[in-house]
């Protein structure tokens, strides 16, 4: 599982700092605040802008002509998204869809990359969205060599590692993420990640506060899903993957994560599933 680096955190200060700076001055630059389950934009829309996450957490959905969705990440505080429009296409593939209230830093391209070049960050911006890349190469492998248990195992690392609070050894994930979004996430089905929930609070994986927060024990989480991949007794099992379109009931020929994969649904941006306590 790809790591976040010092390197891409460091970055993300530094482009805080410096667009804090900077949109007091910059012409086109402005904060805006978008309601949960709102648009920020949509596939299809033009929009030469990036985004810069000031707080809150935005989701990016690919549609599909038979309006279903596929979830490609999930983006927090500190993050950049809409970064595509540098290939001069302004027409939005994606769609961005606010999973909480949430406050951006809208960024007019060339703005930006004034910005990056006058701090010096272009380098920063070139670790960064490799580290990207790189997040999308492990979605692919994921999909095509390990099982739904292993995907969804990495998933929970991974949400640990973005969103999570250290938690007496622990990772304590206090955003709200429905079995749906997981199932997308993972590239299987709701009922599925429900059952290996279960198995994961069983075995002491993780846990569940007062507070319905997830609390992932991230040493033993790792063993266990390491093991899962040593022994290959859960993929022997399977033999096969779950259908990635949802309501389809024939078996796909391949298994699927990730932040990024994922399961196709409705396209409406509205979730009503159970939550897991994230």
């Amino acid at each position: 599982m790809i790591e976040l680096t010092s390197q891409a955190d460091r970055f993300k200060q530094r482009v805080r700092e410096s667009f804090r700076k900077q949109c007091l001055q910059c012409l086109g630059c402005r904060t805006v605040r978008i309601a949960k389950r709102d648009f920020v934009y949509t596939s299809g829309q033009r929009d030469a802008m990036v985004y810069l996450i000031e707080s809150g957490q935005v989701k990016l959905v690919l549609p599909t002509p038979e309006g279903k969705e596929c979830l490609l990440s999930i983006r927090t505080e500190g993050d950049i998204f809409g970064e595509l429009c540098l290939t001069g296409q302004n027409a939005r593939l994606e769609t961005a869809v606010a999973m909480e209230e949430t406050t951006l830093r809208q960024i007019p391209i060339r703005n930006f990359l004034t910005c990056l070049r006058q701090e010096s960050l272009l380098e920063g911006l070139v670790q960064y969205l490799a580290l990207r890349i790189s997040e999308q190469q492990e979605v692919i492998a994921m999909l095509a060599t390990e099982s739904s248990e292993q995907r969804l195992a990495k998933t929970l690392l991974h949400l640990g590692q973005i969103m999570g609070r250290n938690d007496t050894g622990r990772m304590r994930i206090e955003h709200r993420i429905s079995h749906e979004e997981l199932s997308r996430m993972v590239g299987t089905t709701r009922p599925r990640v429900g059952i290996f929930l279960k198995k994961f609070r069983e075995l002491g994986l993780i846990r569940l506060t007062a507070g319905r927060f997830l609390v992932i024990d991230e040493a033993r989480l790792r063993d266990y899903m390491m093991g899962i991949g040593n022994s290959g007794r859960e993929w022997a099992s399977e033999r096969r993957v779950e259908p990635l379109l949802a309501g389809t009931s024939r078996p796909a020929a391949i298994s699927s994560k990730g932040l990024g994969a994922a399961i196709l649904t409705g396209r409406n941006g509205r979730h009503h599933a159970p939550v897991v306590g994230l």
